[in-house]
């Protein structure tokens, strides 16, 4: 009897996740079934709050948001249906999904921005200007909190830009990389969040970003909870907390984000390059002078 209760007193929280495939927060590999952003983030939590955790994917492939019937649906009724403990992933915070579920403290902060061809960039410095040029479309994801925002929005521009994008809803896409590679192929910008747009300029030089001065969408991603687990959000937020303190969410930031266009691997190159340019030319010197 007293080696029974040693063992529940000693035991590991038992917990259960879900998530979404979105790169860099959350990737399917080979070898492992997940890494990214939000997968490094989880397991440096599990350490500190010391509970165990296992992870599946949405059954429907959507973050979450609410139905015309008034249900939940992604993510966010998983947890409401109490099929998972937590969702980790880059879920945003938002008053609708706060009907449903709990939200621990941000772990990322982000603004809205426009992703668009560097040949088509022009003179579009702002999202005002991507409104009142004629010759580059725009849209976002037709699942998701950026397109049920932006028309619910108080601020006028962002209304302007759902508007337009209402009477073209051929312009919304299913997907991040939908997205992506219409702006790669037609004269299109894709709106979504600032990190997204940050790590899809980051693998592909030919991407640009149309940020703005203003913050049109001062958003945050946290990690939904199942309503009422007072305990395991506690633990959560102590964790974020204390990764925040010691660094470890910017180099989870640094690992993932700024690798090849914009960061250390694309600096490494272009070194590289012009340091062989400048050997060939010093050994063309040599050899023909």
């Amino acid at each position: 009897m007293l080696t029974i209760i040693f063992k529940c007193v000693h035991s590991k929280l038992q917990l259960r996740g879900v998530t979404i495939e979105s790169p860099p927060f959350v990737m399917k590999v080979k070898d492992n079934p997940f890494e990214g952003y939000a997968v490094d983030l989880i397991y440096e939590l599990s350490k500190i709050g010391d509970f165990n955790y296992s992870l599946y994917t949405s059954p429907d492939n959507k973050y979450g948001t609410q139905d015309t019937t008034g249900r939940p649906n992604g993510m966010i009724n998983e947890l409401f249906l109490r099929r998972a403990d937590f969702a980790v992933a880059d879920l945003t915070k938002s008053q609708v999904r706060e009907r449903y579920v709990d939200f621990t403290e941000p772990f990322m902060n982000l603004d809205l921005t426009a992703l668009i061809h560097k040949n088509n960039k022009g003179n579009i410095t702002s999202l005002q200007k991507l409104h009142d040029q004629d010759n580059i479309t725009y849209g976002t994801l037709r699942e998701g909190e950026t397109y049920r925002y932006m028309t619910m929005s108080s601020d006028e521009l962002i209304l302007k830009l759902s508007r337009f994008i209402y009477r073209n809803a051929y312009l919304l896409v299913n997907s991040r990389q939908e997205g992506i590679e219409k702006v790669l192929n037609s004269n299109y910008a894709f709106i979504q969040e600032s990190v997204a747009n940050e790590f899809a300029t980051d693998n592909n030089c030919n991407l640009t970003v149309i940020d703005d001065p203003n913050e049109h969408y001062p958003r945050e991603y946290a990690i939904a909870v199942q309503k009422g687990k007072e305990d395991l959000l506690k633990i959560l937020n102590e964790g974020i907390r204390q990764l925040k303190k010691d660094g470890t969410l910017d180099k989870l930031k640094r690992k993932y984000w700024n690798r090849y266009c914009n960061g250390a691997l694309g600096l490494s190159f272009s070194g590289i390059t012009s340091l062989g340019l400048l050997m060939s030319a010093l050994i063309s010197y040599l050899v023909f002078n």
